[in-house]
């Protein structure tokens, strides 16, 4: 297939993919002891640059140092430990049975490498949404086209630099661009694409990737509930939620979006909310540290558009806004007196704000929340396993997590994947090598008699019978 370049902005993506599938068709199967030398370079790579990280992290969009090594780097150093440790295992071939029409074969399936593949990684969390899906790619033997968030330039060039330090043009290639540039790229017809971000994004990426028939994963996100039982320890509910809603500013594609609570905890949550953030942080949040910022004066400025529509419409502030338009910091926004109905139940939030929907049945509640879009994870408090029960049987989800936030993510040895709207596909461990693998099905003759050979033309009486018995045989 002959590759036309339409504009000379392309040229980049055009020389990049064409490079790839030519390393690709030269060394296809690129042996597991290869693979684990790359990852053992780019965890070496990745350290090298640890406070580099940190600095294009904050420069980028003021994510303190803790952040940047808790949840960008450690999670990628978790990635590539456990894939060095049990990639052997995992590529393995993996013998299946045969049943009784099969006498004499043997089957098994193999991982084979997709191809040349291509990873869209998002803003939010620049490290860990690139690196993460990257370590999985090439564990299965991908060659790999890498287009980073041009939102966090700082970041991206740097991530250009981490892939050059451990890895050969013949192996990954990072292109940094913008829309255009990454138009172009889904354009080619690649072996895999996979892409984290908006689902506005996502349903665009999957149309213009439909034209080549190439498969995608999908990480999207979603409006993720919180739903609280009366049965609860409210003061670690309200930590446990209050942390999870802080980090990366509520920036994250599992960040608790609403709060479900029956309404005669409501009070106390909002005053345990208030005590918990001033312990962390005092009495202004927005001039603290440890705290982060949104991404650019766009996105800061269009959820408070929203938390104004919303307060025109009937909500409530538990307690004055605070700002810092310099930094693009907001102190977490508590919305009381929302309904179903309020803008800001009509979109994923993406930032430091959270509606409270109050309710006295969860029975009434369940079935509104089963006709909503499919979240990508769904909390869950109670100590009860039947409200639990309940609570999971009402609400379709990506994943849950019960009794705490954003563990599900933290288990590498659990798939990580949407539901619907929040995505398809998975991520992590096995599953994301699985992703950038194509299963291969082998079926082996090993005895000279054939099975197959009753079922040969002429069909005698005898044939017939052996037909029947194998027919009952299975009824």
């Amino acid at each position: 297939m002959e590759l036309m370049v339409d504009n000379e902005k392309n040229v980049n993506a055009i020389w990049a993919f064409e490079h790839l599938r030519t390393s690709y068709y030269g060394n296809p199967f690129p042996s597991v002891s290869n693979r684990i030398e790359g990852l053992k370079r780019l965890r070496k790579s990745l350290l090298a640059h640890r406070e580099q990280i940190q600095n294009a992290l904050f420069q980028d969009f003021r994510k303190p140092p803790f952040e940047s090594d808790a949840s960008e780097l450690l999670v990628c150093l978790m990635e590539i430990k456990s894939m060095i440790k049990h990639l052997n295992r995992w590529s393995e071939k993996q013998a299946v049975s045969s049943n009784i029409t099969l006498i004499g074969t043997r089957s098994y399936t193999i991982l084979e490498p997709k191809g040349v593949v291509l990873i869209f990684s998002p803003w939010n969390f620049p490290i860990n949404l690139s690196f993460v899906p990257l370590i999985s790619a090439f564990a299965a033997g991908n060659k790999i086209i890498l287009k980073p968030s041009e939102l966090t330039s700082h970041t991206s060039q740097l991530i250009k630099k981490i892939v050059k330090q451990a890895f050969t043009d013949d192996e990954i290639i990072v292109l940094n661009g913008g829309v255009e540039l990454a138009e172009d790229l889904i354009k080619l017809p690649f072996d895999h694409i996979f892409f984290t971000g908006s689902g506005k994004n996502g349903k665009r990426v999957m149309q213009m990737a439909a034209q080549n028939l190439t498969p995608v994963t999908l990480e999207l996100g979603g409006k993720s509930p919180v739903v609280i039982d009366q049965k609860v320890n409210l003061k670690q509910v309200v930590e446990r939620v209050a942390h999870a809603k802080i980090i990366n500013a509520g920036q994250v594609c599992i960040s608790p979006d609403y709060i479900i609570i029956h309404k005669d905890l409501v009070d106390e949550f909002i005053t345990l909310w208030k005590q918990q953030l001033f312990i962390w942080f005092g009495e202004h949040m927005v001039s603290h540290q440890d705290y982060c910022g949104m991404i650019d004066s766009k996105h800061y400025h269009q959820l408070l558009d929203l938390v104004n529509q919303s307060l025109d419409e009937g909500a409530e502030l538990v307690e004055p806004i605070e700002l810092d338009l310099r930094t693009l910091k907001i102190k977490p926004i508590l919305l009381r007196k929302v309904n179903w109905d309020s803008p800001v139940m009509h979109v994923e939030l993406f930032g430091p704000v959270l509606p409270i929907i109050t309710y006295s049945n969860i029975e009434e509640l369940l079935p509104k929340m089963m006709k909503l879009d499919r979240p990508l994870c769904l909390y869950v408090f109670s100590k009860r396993e039947s409200f639990i029960k309940q609570v999971m049987n009402g609400c379709r989800s990506g994943g849950v997590t019960i009794n705490n936030c954003l563990i599900n993510f933290c288990n590498l040895d659990l798939p990580f994947g949407g539901n619907h709207q929040s995505g398809m596909g998975y991520s992590h461990g096995k599953y994301g090598l699985e992703t950038f693998s194509h299963v291969r099905s082998v079926s082996k003759q090993v005895f000279f008699f054939s099975s197959l050979k009753l079922f040969y033309p002429n069909y005698s009486k005898l044939k017939q019978k052996i037909k029947n018995l194998t027919i009952n045989l299975f009824s």
